[in-house]
């Protein structure tokens, strides 16, 4: 065949006609919805877990009582009441010469479980010399719950929580997509 130069006029290329997208769309974006539900759920449980192993390690008392805190090089620990949630603990730190040590607020300050109570952080102390310091908690009479000493939490578990949540909005953003997608194409007439 030989091309001879001819133009036939009045016909079009083939244009692929347009479907519309099916309804099992709709299904998968409540998949997606799920999913993001089960991951953030599965992620957060997790992160619990770890931060709770993290804080196995810490220095811990009944309340009221009182610990001795080895420090090897400055840093800042914080004070954290594992079960006490009725009265505010009194949190009082002696560095290794005798001297009362500062202990400032910790305003939302890192949390975990441990034990099966939840722990938060109720003081926090920088100690700038090595040695012994000595840590007393006290709510009065009244013993309740724990306390532990320890240093702060990486910074990953600390946001842990918005970790999760931000897993569930991707997840739900991405579903809540493709429902207006599927429906805005679904309202298309179809191509004849």
């Amino acid at each position: 065949m030989t091309d001879t130069g001819e133009t036939v006029h009045g016909t079009l290329p083939p244009t692929s006609a347009r479907r519309r997208p099916p309804r099992s769309r709709y299904w998968l974006a409540g998949l997606v919805a799920v999913a993001g539900i089960v991951v953030a759920l599965a992620y957060s449980i997790a992160a619990q877990a770890v931060l709770s192993s993290h804080a196995d390690g810490f220095v811990r008392a009944s309340i009221p009582g009182e610990i001795t805190l080895h420090v090897d090089h400055a840093a800042t620990y914080y004070v954290f009441a594992e079960g006490a949630r009725w009265f505010h603990p009194s949190v009082q730190v002696t560095d290794p010469e005798g001297h009362a040590v500062a202990v400032g607020a910790t305003s939302p300050g890192p949390s975990y479980y441990h034990g099966g109570n939840q722990a938060s952080a109720v003081g926090t102390f920088r100690a700038v010399q090595p040695g012994d310091y000595k840590v007393a908690v006290s709510t009065g009479t009244t013993v309740q719950g724990d306390f532990a000493v320890g240093g702060n939490f990486p910074m990953w578990m600390r946001l842990s929580d918005w970790e999760a949540w931000a897993l569930l909005v991707l997840f739900a953003g991405s579903s809540l997509v493709l429902v207006i997608r599927t429906a805005i194409q679904r309202r298309r007439p179809e191509a004849a």
